[in-house]
Parts: structure tokens; C-alpha cells; sequence
């Protein structure tokens, strides 16, 4: 593709993974292995399709006091930086791992609070970066503070740009995007099966009650609807049809 896809993540995290021999709780722990890793959803997102020669601008918002992985990984990867860089440091996700049990612990650290100008600063730049057909990426969830219809704001200012919107997101922000009206809905969004069941406020006990919830969006004008089924894979439908892999 001519244009570089946009991704767009709001609350990226530094992930930390601790590996220790026996987690023993209320004891000293001596590792045995540590990982530190710059991600968030829009951020892996850009990784990936740059591993696959496709151009990618990522942006969002970033601590100033710890953008070194990041900036590592965008140099690293060809990735166009457009983060807008924050006061504070981004949140970091530490993932203790029981080497003898294959327990993961997960701790997810507060993140940055963002100010308004922060995120009008961001509306600024997607007013520059984005083109007629361009495909942004908003993925993850929002930061502390920040309103739970940003993403859906987000949505209609780039449909009115005349990007297609891939939304990949949770809770009431994915209520919220979904409220919209036809004209500003995302393109493409990829709720897991669980997540759909929480928009829905019902149960979607196979398939096939999968697949009419998704023929139910597209009614309502999603182009594509994406759901990752856990150890059933996925299941993607369009107007050319349904198919699980």
C-alpha cells in the first residue's frame, strides 16, 4: 500500500517480565531472567506490520522519562515516530513468571493522566498525518482520566477525514464508538468473544450465535467485523462472507 497505516495507542505500557526459579510470596526472590519490552496494542500492532514491509506511523502518547525502548524499537523496526511526548513516565506491566509452576502474576502500574492539551495536540496531528483512504489503528484501552467516548470522538473526526477506522478496544469505549451513527462507525473492530458478550449483554454460546452478532453489526454499518474466539481462533465476516480459522 502507497499510504503507511497510522496506528494510534493512547495507554502503551513498558512490559516487564520477571522470571524467578519458585515464587515465594513474603520472601526474597532472586531472578533468573528479565525482559523489558515496549508495547500497548497500537504499538504492537505497528511491530508487526512492520516486520511484513508494510509503512506504519505509529503515535499516541508517551512519557518523557522513559521513551528510550520505545524510540529503540521504532529505529530498530523503520517505524515513523509521531508520539506525542508527555510529562511523567509511561506505565509499566510487570508479568512475574514461576518458572517451576508456569503461574504468570501480572501487576499493571498506574499510567500518565493526560492533560486536555495533550490529547488536542493529538487531534492536531492526525488532522496532518491522515488522507483521504487512509487506515488508522486504534487499539487498546484508554488512560486514567481520559473520557470513556475519546475513542468514539476519535472515530468520527477521521471518518470525516475519510480514513477507515479499525477500532480494537473494550468496555464503554466500545459501547460508546458502537452508539455512533453509520456515517462515523469504525470500518473494522475486533472484539474478542467476551467482550462482544458484554456489548451485547447476552451470551454467544457457538459459532453460529457468533456469527449472526456480527451480521447484526454490519447491519448497522461495520464493514468487517473481527472476533478472536481463545483456542477457537478467530472469526471474521464481511459483506463477501463468514470464515473461522
Amino acid at each position: 500500500m502507497s499510504q503507511p497505516v497510522i496506528t494510534l495507542t493512547l495507554n502503551p505500557a513498558l512490559d516487564q517480565t520477571v522470571t524467578v526459579p519458585l515464587l515465594r510470596t513474603g520472601a526474597v526472590n532472586l531472578a533468573s531472567e528479565v525482559h523489558v519490552n515496549a508495547g500497548g496494542k497500537g504499538v504492537n500492532v505497528a511491530s508487526c506490520l512492520a516486520d511484513w514491509g508494510v509503512p506504519v506511523v505509529a503515535s499516541g502518547l508517551l512519557g518523557r522519562d522513559n521513551t528510550t525502548p520505545f524510540e529503540d524499537l521504532f529505529a530498530d523496526k523503520g517505524i515513523r515516530d509521531a508520539f506525542i511526548r508527555v510529562g511523567g513516565s509511561t506505565r509499566t506491566n510487570i508479568k512475574l513468571v514461576d518458572a517451576a509452576t508456569l503461574d504468570t502474576t501480572d501487576i499493571n502500574l498506574p499510567g500518565i493522566q493526560p492533560s486536555t492539551g495533550a490529547l488536542a495536540k493529538l487531534q492536531l496531528l492526525l488532522d496532518e498525518q491522515v488522507d483521504d483512504g487512509s487506515l488508522v489503528v486504534l487499539a487498546g484501552s484508554l488512560p486514567a482520566g481520559v473520557d470513556d467516548g475519546c475513542w468514539a470522538q476519535y472515530a468520527r473526526q477521521l471518518r470525516q477525514l475519510g480514513a477507515r477506522v479499525v477500532l480494537d478496544t473494550s468496555g464503554p469505549a466500545l459501547q460508546q464508538a458502537l452508539a455512533l451513527p453509520p456515517d462515523a462507525l469504525p470500518w473494522l473492530i475486533k472484539p474478542n468473544q467476551h467482550e462482544l458478550e458484554q456489548y451485547l449483554g447476552q451470551p454467544l454460546p457457538d459459532v453460529a450465535a457468533t456469527v449472526a452478532a456480527a451480521r447484526q453489526l454490519q447491519q448497522r454499518g461495520i464493514a468487517v467485523v473481527v472476533v478472536s474466539l481463545g483456542s477457537a481462533g478467530a472469526l471474521l465476516c464481511c459483506e463477501q462472507g463468514c470464515w473461522q480459522a
